[in-house]
């Protein structure tokens, strides 16, 4: 039998435990709650924004996979708490399929909000491509802005594989069928149809230059031969219209949209992938902040970016 004093030590152990599990429970989820809200929808932050606001976009590093991100930004078109849009660009470009889509996506806000673009250090190419969807496109004067054009590139590895004694054996069944490929040296059908297939999408690229861009004759020329120019270059080319910064953006929408630059401005960023490991959710956002990139999108961007490029350098 248990003295009285042991049965007060019993209820008393029993007590606490009950304590530190309860503590325990809350601790746990309050740290899932504080989780969630970190990495939760940024769709979401900015669609139960109770008051009216402006939607900051970031379109950074290469400009690939953007397929829920385009419909993200889509959903923006029937808030209406969401007064403007401001597009912060800072990417030599991506894939021509991929740009697109951004493209499609803001023109689609576009006709519902007012929309401008703030260039940061690079938005060349298909970076370019995405500015175009702004109605107002701000740059720095040191920006890389500009790369009008498509490229395609495969590479050719049959002299690698006759040194090396390595052969290919392949049944296709039209000559061009699998054109181009690594193991041989591209025949000039497949070149010129390659040819053809880049120069359309060249041709779809200066008409959105020639549609978003009032320009003059001597200036579209200039501006859309592949080459890249600074901010003030491209503001004299008529491919930008003013340098600035953020502010320079706001009173643009104040000036011409009567949008009160006092608004609250909420980030859309994309969401990105971390690595499940210790260093990758450690270390790895350490180094990239050093460094001033993504590892892991300038790495994926060798091996997944494929086709016609609307890029300027990897």
């Amino acid at each position: 039998m248990n003295t009285p004093n042991q049965d007060y030590l019993f209820f008393n152990v029993r007590k606490k435990m009950r304590f530190w599990r309860l503590a325990a429970a809350i601790i746990l989820g309050l740290a899932f709650i504080i989780i969630g809200l970190m990495n939760a929808d940024t769709t979401s932050k900015s669609a139960f924004f109770p008051k009216d606001h402006i939607v900051r976009l970031h379109i950074d590093d290469m400009i690939m996979d953007e397929g829920d991100y385009a419909k993200t930004i889509r959903e923006l078109a029937d808030n209406q708490h969401v007064k403007a849009v401001i597009v912060n660009v800072n990417s030599p470009g991506g894939t021509t399929v991929d740009s697109q889509l951004l493209y499609d996506a803001l023109r689609f806000v576009g006709k519902k909000k007012p929309i401008v673009t703030q260039m940061q250090s690079v938005a060349a190419s298909g970076g370019y491509i995405v500015s175009l969807a702004s109605d107002y496109i701000i740059a720095n004067g040191n920006t890389i802005t500009g790369s009008v054009g498509v490229i395609m590139q495969v590479p050719e590895f049959s002299g690698l594989m006759k040194n090396l004694g390595i052969g290919l054996n392949e049944i296709r069944t039209t000559p061009q069928k699998g054109e181009p490929s690594m193991y041989y040296p591209m025949g000039d059908d497949a070149k010129a149809n390659l040819t053809a297939m880049v120069s359309d999408s060249y041709a779809w690229f200066l008409d959105l230059v020639k549609t978003r861009r009032k320009m003059t004759d001597d200036n579209f020329a200039s501006g859309t031969k592949g080459g890249v120019f600074s901010g003030r270059q491209a503001v004299k080319l008529g491919l930008v219209d003013s340098l600035g910064d953020e502010q320079t953006a706001l009173d643009w929408l104040k000036k011409n949209h009567k949008i009160d630059s006092k608004l609250d401005i909420i980030d859309l960023e994309k969401p990105k992938e971390q690595e499940e490991t210790l260093f990758g959710s450690v270390f790895v956002p350490f180094i990239e902040k050093i460094i001033g990139f993504s590892l892991k999108k300038q790495t994926d961007s060798a091996l997944n970016l494929d086709g016609m490029l609307c890029l300027w350098h990897i």
